[in-house]
């Protein structure tokens, strides 16, 4: 064979397998990033041509359930963690990963099993901590949430998450005053930060300071205007004042996605049900009624009258109340 005839034909057996091959780099690829549009079906391919060793079969259909999650199908991932649980029952960020996924389904006694599976395996991780007692507080148990966030404190202790969840979780047990002096102390050590005006004004909300509370989430969304907590507490204030339109607007705001995560999803759920109840009932001062994770405003007696209309107010964190002082 001539060397021209020889190019060319080792030119077409190259044309001949180099898709197949590109296209098996390929999935593995986008199998591994999840993020994909293509992940789950590179997944799938894998998976179905076989092939693979014990090892990068666990981990592709581990990968799966993570590509399948972030496209948004909640069911299909928890049955390809199953299935991966199966494979290799002793991978601990496969407890976790499901936990998340169960929590964002609001199956949080199923994701509670998942994470005392996780923090059995890897009990150093701060993160199993935060997540099991998200899922706690979900299902009314704040005092053992609390016990939680403390253990992840000790071992995360500049995790961000963790300080606002803790006074969210004392302002919900009732503490009310160690709830207080723990979101001023936040406030002062983040004072550009939103999260922290919204957790002192969720403990100011429940204490009836309204004039307070709003201060707080007015700070709190002139640094993040699509957090969808504070809007959604900024509307139970509006409903308090019986002023149901200026609640209604800030219920809207709070189902644009946008902001902090935290108490996000809880307050778009909240702001949907408060805006079917003002429909029904336009003209009507609609009840307060608590949402999940921030208590009702009249759960306690009033710690200082609303303000009149002629005179103006400031909060005082040290005597955690609101005093009367000249308008300018």
């Amino acid at each position: 064979m001539s060397a021209r005839m020889l190019v060319i034909a080792l030119a077409l057996s190259a044309a001949s397998i180099s898709p197949a091959v590109a296209d098996g780099r390929s999935d593995h690829v986008d199998c591994a990033s999840t993020v994909r549009k293509s992940s789950v079906s590179a997944c799938r391919r894998l998976l179905a041509r076989g092939g693979l060793t014990e090892r990068e079969r666990f981990m592709t259909t581990f990968n799966l359930g993570w590509s399948q999650y972030r496209a948004g199908a909640h069911r299909d991932a928890v049955a390809a963690f199953d299935d991966a649980e199966r494979l290799d029952p002793g991978y601990a960020n496969l407890y976790l990963s499901r936990a998340l996924v169960r929590q964002d389904m609001g199956a949080d006694e199923q994701a509670l099993g998942d994470l005392d599976r996780y923090v059995k395996l890897d009990p150093d991780n701060w993160n199993g901590y935060y997540r099991r007692a998200l899922s706690q507080r979900h299902l009314g148990a704040a005092r053992r949430a609390i016990t939680d966030v403390d253990r992840a404190l000790k071992l995360n202790p500049f995790a961000r998450e963790l300080a606002p969840l803790r006074v969210l979780l004392l302002n919900e047990t009732g503490d009310a005053d160690r709830a207080a002096d723990a979101a001023d102390k936040i406030v002062t050590e983040r004072p550009n930060d939103a999260v922290a005006s919204y957790v002192r004004a969720a403990v100011l909300f429940r204490r009836h300071d309204l004039d307070a509370a709003q201060s707080d989430l007015s700070a709190a969304l002139q640094s993040s205007p699509l957090f969808s907590a504070a809007h959604a507490l900024q509307g139970e204030i509006g409903e308090a004042r019986g002023k149901p339109e200026a609640a209604r607007a800030s219920y809207l705001r709070a189902l644009q996605v946008g902001g902090p995560d935290i108490d996000a999803a809880p307050a778009r759920d909240r702001a949907r049900k408060r805006l079917a109840a003002l429909d029904q009932s336009p003209t009507a001062e609609a009840s307060v009624r608590p949402s999940r994770h921030v208590a009702r405003a009249t759960d306690d007696p009033p710690a200082n009258k609303p303000s009149s209309s002629i005179d103006c107010r400031r909060y005082v964190p040290s005597a955690r109340m609101t005093i009367s002082v000249p308008c300018k």
